[in-house]
């Protein structure tokens, strides 16, 4: 079985609330083995025999908008995707009080916004893109940057994404031992 991760969007946002044990238990009724969650933000980890992450991604995200009531965006990355985001260090010098965040996208951003994000770089943010993530360093901080606030990042067009601090990413893998894969997500026995 190949170990997944699943990024749920807009979970306990305003009135989506939905306590992680439900929420663990919904996704379960897909078949899906082995389901936990990770913090109230709408991170699930699992295994499942699909082989195909956009599979799971589409199932999951049908099922869950059925019975939440709501469009829950979901992005899948395996175990081995995950430990691929982890290994990106693309940010000299992050200092204490510095945030990386990650930015998990369905595809991967086009090459006229690629560069129009790369292209900034100030005291207080950068971007960097590998794949279907967009890295995005920042001293404000997430809430206080004004970095989106950019008339040429306005009119950019980016495909569906959800956010998620490195950290968390780091403390997820932590927990569940990430890193014991073969490289193409199947489980080392």
């Amino acid at each position: 079985m190949i170990r997944y991760v699943a990024f749920l969007g807009g979970i306990n946002l305003g009135k989506r609330r939905v306590a992680m044990k439900d929420l663990q238990r919904i996704a379960s009724e897909l078949g899906l083995d082995s389901v936990s969650t990770f913090i109230a933000s709408g991170n699930l980890v699992f295994r499942s025999d699909a082989r195909t992450a956009s599979r799971l991604e589409k199932d999951l995200e049908k099922h869950l908008s059925a019975r939440l009531g709501y469009v829950v965006p979901t992005f899948v990355r395996t175990e081995a995707e995950v430990n691929e985001i982890l290994s990106v260090q693309p940010f000299e010098a992050v200092q204490p009080g510095n945030t990386v965040v990650v930015i998990l996208c369905k595809e991967a951003i086009p090459m006229s916004a690629a560069r129009v994000l790369t292209s900034i770089r100030s005291p207080d943010d950068a971007f960097h893109i590998r794949g279907r993530e967009l890295f995005w360093w920042t001293v404000a901080g997430l809430s206080t940057s004004t970095v989106w606030k950019r008339p040429e990042i306005k009119a950019l067009k980016l495909p569906p994404s959800t956010m998620r601090n490195r950290n968390t990413l780091q403390r997820m893998a932590e927990k569940f031992g990430f890193g014991g894969s073969d490289g193409g997500g199947r489980e080392s026995r």
